[in-house]
């Protein structure tokens, strides 16, 4: 049913999952050169005093992570109207899950590699972790309380089925 709790936290998780594309999710600078990149879902916007690297930088990882974030919130949009067959409701949550995880495993192919370079930074200067990146792990969890929920609701239909 539409009104269950499963359904206010597959929501929630789906809107946590949007936020990633707003949200700054990395930033790196380099003390040298002042070059600052921040990384949100979208774009990343670099910033310094070298006009080679002022401006907002394209990559094929950041196409991909905005496909996997609108492909896992939709599916888990998707999940909430599923709600009469509880075991493909179930199959659903385990594929958003998944696909959250690729979304993060993206972000991080994309941290360690690209946004350093962008700025041309190494290990001397660390970059920091920003509210965003959090937010997927958030998602993955309120989908794995969802599960469960629904999994209670089986086995209290079960149950009732018994009875009959």
């Amino acid at each position: 049913m539409i009104q269950r709790i499963q359904t206010l936290l597959l929501l929630a998780a789906a809107i946590l999952n949007l936020a990633v594309l707003g949200t700054p999710l990395w930033s790196v600078k380099n003390e040298v050169t002042s070059d600052v990149a921040v990384m949100t879902g979208l774009t990343v916007q670099i910033t310094g005093t070298s006009p080679s690297t002022t401006g907002i930088s394209d990559s094929k990882f950041l196409l991909l992570q905005f496909i996997l974030v609108l492909a896992a919130s939709a599916f888990t949009l998707f999940t909430i109207f599923n709600f009469k067959d509880r075991k493909k409701q179930i199959r659903f949550t385990y594929f958003s899950r998944a696909l959250i995880c690729v979304q993060l495993l993206i972000t991080i192919v994309l941290v360690s590699q690209e946004l350093p370079a962008m700025v041309h930074s190494n290990e001397e200067y660390p970059g920091t972790f920003g509210v965003g990146l959090f937010f997927p792990f958030a998602a993955i969890l309120l989908i794995w309380f969802a599960a469960s929920r629904i999994k209670k609701d089986e086995e209290l239909v079960k149950s009732m089925d018994r009875f009959r």
